[in-house]
């Protein structure tokens, strides 16, 4: 599988976990956005995902009931794509 396609798999996978949750609708469309233009430029892509989850990780703590420890994991490993596509 290509950086490319694990990126959007991975970025997919935590949209829909996101997306059963009305709290985390805005941050999941965010990150939505993040994949589209990630098709056409992926480092714009990832680079938009890493701010995206940064900024997701100094707000978490208002909302601990969400931060299950998969969805921890998922954020943990599309981090970890996005700033090897960044060669962070």
């Amino acid at each position: 599988m290509s950086v490319s396609s694990e990126f959007q798999r991975v970025l997919a996978d935590l949209v829909a976990q996101l997306g059963h949750s009305e709290a985390e609708a805005t941050f999941a469309a965010a990150l939505a956005d993040a994949g589209t233009r990630g098709r056409k430029d992926l480092s714009d892509g990832a680079a938009r995902v890493v701010g995206l989850l940064e900024r997701r990780g100094a707000a978490a703590a208002a909302n601990l009931e969400l931060d299950s420890d998969e969805l921890q994991e998922r954020m943990r490993h599309l981090r970890a794509i996005c700033r090897a596509i960044l060669g962070r």
